[in-house]
């Protein structure tokens, strides 16, 4: 069965676009599959195996250089790789309990001197962002502020937009080069947010809702689309966005009607009773005519698909729980919810693929699998460049 054929069984593609087997256009993509870091060829359809983890982990971010040239990786250390020879170069050099501490945040500036990243030391909540220079001098915190969930880059005013993870969530703006930091609002911009091209505005989830929020108070929030984990165009006119965790869709973001590009055919899963999600922002590319999507289907089975690993769970679970009860201290990094998460996730299948949607052409391409992470390159060109 070609990719397109299964595709085809499993999924509803929006109205003037074609399931196809291959797409090919001069563009570059890198992504992290399982321990393995790929660039993806489009034009050529060659995949090229840049860089293998030692195991497995989940902090993967991706970045590019912006001449193509190097692509950015987090493992134990934030390395740069070098596409055309494969050569791993460490740009940090963490020690100890700082190692494997680069999580999911990673940007390279416009001008590729340097990286900014959220860092996840061994304290606990001591999420932070740093910043260094690409050849490795320069490393600094980048401002006092600690307990970053996440944040996103506006190079046009070289500041970030930050958000607090615990307690009273705050969200506020940090000048990169001073440090300074300026109050936004006090609200939940949800997992996923970006700064639309004009610096003015942010979109970002709230509630199952896509909104559209002012940064510098000239209007009120506004709930623009119903969905979740939302991804602004370059240009700054549309979004793409998720609903559930497998149907993309794509509009204004200014509003008006949700246009479909991808839903499964089956009917959706009891997905109230995960703890969790698969559900990821689409990824535009940096001219905004190609867009990368994540799609899973979700099954629910009554018995969990590893038995003896659910029932290790539900021992240390009680242990966990006799312990806490006597007052005994417990790892923070493994709350009580960690095991009823991993024991009820035991219960379910997955289904993961992966897709490339090209507007021009009115084509979409998908694939088994999943990707932890993925990124344009900034400019075209073959793979092995």
């Amino acid at each position: 069965m070609t990719p397109s054929m299964r595709a085809r069984a499993l999924y509803e593609i929006g109205a003037g676009l074609e399931l196809v087997d291959r797409i090919r256009c001069p563009y570059r993509i890198a992504y992290v599959t399982g321990m393995d870091v790929i660039v993806h060829d489009l034009r050529s359809g060659r995949r090229k195996t840049l860089y293998s983890d030692r195991e497995r982990h989940l902090a993967c971010p991706l970045a590019w250089s912006p001449d193509g040239k190097t692509v950015f990786h987090s493992y134990d250390q934030l390395l740069a790789i070098d596409v055309r020879s494969r050569k791993v170069r460490e740009v940090t050099a963490f020690r100890d309990g700082d190692r494997f501490s680069i999580i999911w945040r990673l940007q390279c500036s416009p001008d590729g001197k340097r990286l900014v990243f959220l860092h996840h030391g061994h304290e606990a909540l001591r999420w932070r962002i740093f910043s260094v220079d690409v050849d490795g001098s320069g490393l600094r915190q980048v401002s006092a502020l600690e307990n970053v969930a996440r944040f996103a880059c506006d190079w046009r005013q070289n500041e970030l937009l930050a958000q607090t993870a615990l307690g009273s969530k705050t969200v506020v703006r940090i000048d990169l080069e001073s440090g300074e930091t300026r109050w936004v609002s006090n609200s939940d911009l949800g997992f996923h947010f970006e700064v639309v091209c004009d610096g003015r505005e942010v979109v970002y989830e709230q509630g199952e809702t896509v909104w559209l929020g002012s940064l510098d108070g000239a209007h009120a929030p506004e709930p623009i689309a119903r969905g979740r984990c939302p991804s602004v165009s370059p240009d700054g006119a549309r979004v793409a966005f998720m609903r559930g965790e497998d149907e993309v869709y794509i509009q204004s973001l200014r509003g008006g009607e949700a246009k479909l590009l991808l839903r499964a055919r089956i009917p959706p899963a009891d997905t109230d009773r995960r703890m969790g999600s698969y559900g990821r922002a689409p990824l535009w590319s940096p001219d905004g005519k190609l867009l990368c999507l994540w799609s899973t289907l979700a099954t629910r089975h009554d018995e969990p698909r590893n038995p003896e690993w659910v029932e290790s769970l539900r021992r240390r679970q009680a242990e966990y729980e006799r312990e806490r009860v006597r007052g005994v201290p417990t790892d923070p990094k493994t709350p009580f919810s960690h095991f009823a998460a991993s024991i009820e996730n035991a219960h379910w299948e997955f289904e993961h693929s992966v897709g490339i949607v090209d507007f021009a052409a009115g084509s979409v391409w998908l694939t088994r699998g999943y990707w932890q992470d993925a990124a344009w390159a900034p400019v075209t060109g073959d793979a092995s460049r």
